[in-house]
């Protein structure tokens, strides 16, 4: 990346590269979610906004093409190099009985490879994200940067190095209180907020942050140093229009003060912090963006402002927690914003994802390790070699078998060109196995199926073939993807459609409490929705029922007026972790 500046202090680690690598790629969009907000701003329509799945190095290279430049307000939580992972609790059923949900593979392996191995690693992922949060944000943007004691000093002089420290603008210190343990130091209660604009053309909305004065400082009294031509009313009205916020925000507690907020979510900050921000440096209309969403705050309040959003995370769960908390914004709680009146629902958003991305390596990148990876795999699932094919990697009981790279997500392309092959054969049997498929992707497969008559099989590959040492005397189990079925029936005029099972196969994620609590089929599932009009591409959510921390029963079955019925319906269902089933339900014509 070529930057601006030329620092007269750098920041060195080991390993450090100051060339981002990039690749754009395209995204896929998996859901449409439309609510019907009835008075969208003019100078949003024909705007949706983004939620997106994938690693943010590569959603932001891939935003570049459309928005380098065009950002006005990135506000990001990265990790903060605790050693934590991506582990979550969620809540089961309607007795929202708490479970752990297990960090991915491709979670694991973005801690692992990526930024868990060190300062030097996780300086260096900063660095990539950060040269392209330059990019992406506008001339008169600014970028905050929430950290805690363990890397803000690091990451701030890689910002001077990025951004120039003439762009520096304020070190924000976040105070919070709560009780502690800790009994040989002092507590550790605040966060540091790290903020710099791209030059210094940027936005301040000083008024619309102003908080009021102490009691103590009346409307008579003289502004502190003294100053001449101040009036009476003058003081009065300066008071009354109270103060700019100093660099230290202590009038804004941590989220469990805000417990009518809290999702569970582990690292979730309370909606008044993104909201001071927000307001501070945007203005309504202004695209925000936050590419470590979580819970979905940044985005929860930017909606809520009338700004709006683009928001990506590595978490299938936090892609989910922050789609409902969207969906929930017209029961929350009001900011009382500028004309955006309480209880409407959010403008449109999609959820998309990467359609591929390679970002990890089995071993490293010569082809001989790649193929000792797959010799592997097959062996793990009882599968001989084929050589001799590009994307057929083997054969078991009649059926081909394609592998997908363990650092990426399989995708309907992927599957596409190996059903190419099959085909030259004369075969039309295929085992996919993966380590994590693509949002949407059995509905995909399910047309694919149609389209070419081949029977096509997705099966996950189990967390614990990493753990593997001879696979050969090992056994592990492979499972299919879920099973989801839905029964129809017609009644007075409509088209009813009801859930009747939901079969998980793979319950690698579940801890054995949770097993032992589970009463139904039902209680996996966390939300679902139907499109009744499927254009057979883009799944728009037309209903949807999800559970909630305050009301946990969920609806099983939906009637929709038969004359509202198109060609073909398809039903998502979401579990507790963020995964999502689809089926393409067939609906007899009358």
């Amino acid at each position: 990346m070529a930057h601006l500046f030329e620092p007269d202090v750098e920041l060195r680690w080991r390993g450090k590269e100051t060339k981002v690598k990039t690749v754009s790629l395209p995204f896929q969009t998996v859901e449409r979610i439309d609510l019907g907000r009835s008075d969208c701003q003019s100078d949003l329509r024909g705007w949706s906004n983004r939620l997106i799945w994938g690693d943010n190095k590569n959603v932001m290279a891939s935003l570049l093409d459309e928005f380098e430049g065009q950002i006005d307000l990135i506000y990001i939580d990265p990790p903060f190099a605790t050693g934590a992972t991506f582990k979550a609790q969620v809540e089961v059923g309607e007795a929202a009985d708490k479970a752990e949900k297990a960090e991915s593979i491709i979670e694991q392996k973005a801690y692992n490879d990526t930024w868990g191995r060190g300062k030097a690693s996780y300086l260096q992922m900063m660095y990539e994200r950060l040269a392209l949060m330059y990019r992406l944000l506008s001339d008169t943007g600014s970028i905050y940067v929430h950290l805690d004691y363990r890397m803000d000093s690091y990451v701030r002089l890689i910002m001077d190095e990025i951004f120039g420290d003439g762009n520096f603008r304020n070190e924000i210190i976040w105070c919070y209180t709560f009780p502690g343990k800790v009994f040989r130091d002092f507590q550790r209660r605040h966060d540091t907020i790290l903020r710099y604009s791209k030059t210094q053309n940027l936005v301040f909305n000083a008024d619309s942050i102003r908080v009021p004065y102490k009691a103590s400082f009346t409307a008579a009294r003289t502004p502190p140093g003294g100053s001449e031509g101040y009036t009476e009313f003058a003081q009065r009205e300066r008071h009354e229009r109270g103060k700019i916020p100093e660099s230290w925000w202590a009038d804004i507690s941590n989220v469990s003060g805000w417990r009518d907020e809290l999702l569970g979510f582990p690292t979730q900050k309370p909606e008044a912090l993104p909201e001071r921000i927000i307001r501070t440096s945007s203005n309504p209309g202004d695209l925000v963006a936050d590419f470590f969403c979580g819970s979905g705050t940044t985005l929860a309040v930017g909606e809520k402002l009338g700004r709006r959003w683009i928001g990506s995370d590595l978490s299938k769960f936090a892609i989910h927690t922050t789609r409902k908390r969207l969906m929930e914004i017209a029961a929350s709680r009001d900011l009382e914003n500028e004309g955006q009146p309480y209880g409407q629902p959010p403008r449109p958003f999609v959820i998309q994802n990467l359609s591929e991305y390679k970002t990890y390596q089995f071993a490293d990148t010569e082809e001989e390790n790649r193929e000792k990876y797959f010799e592997f795999i097959l062996e793990l699932y009882r599968a001989e070699p084929e050589p001799g094919h590009d994307l057929l990697h083997g054969k078991k009981g009649g059926r081909y078998v394609h592998i997908g790279e363990l650092d990426s997500e399989m995708t309907i392309e992927n599957v596409r060109r190996a059903v190419a092959e099959l085909k030259a054969l004369s075969a039309d049997k295929l085992d996919v196995l993966a380590w994590e498929f693509a949002m949407n992707m059995d509905l995909s497969i399910e047309t694919l199926q149609q389209q070419e008559d081949v029977d096509v099989k997705l099966i996950r590959i189990p967390r614990e073939a990493l753990q593997v040492k001879d696979p050969r005397k090992e056994n592990i189990h492979f499972y299919e993807m879920p099973r989801l079925d839905v029964a129809v029936e017609r009644r007075d005029g409509q088209v009813v459609l009801r859930i009747t099972d939901f079969n998980v196969y793979n319950l690698e994620d579940f801890s054995e409490d949770v097993i032992e609590v589970l009463q139904s089929y039902s209680d996996l599932i966390d939300y679902w929705a139907m499109d009744y009009d499927y254009d057979g591409q883009h799944f728009v959510s037309r209903w949807q029922t999800y559970r909630t921390r305050k009301d946990r029963s969920l609806e099983l079955e939906c009637a929709i007026d038969e004359a509202e019925i198109g060609d073909a319906v398809v039903v998502k269902v979401v579990d507790i972790f963020g995964n999502d089933t689809n089926k393409l339900v067939e609906v007899e014509s009358t």
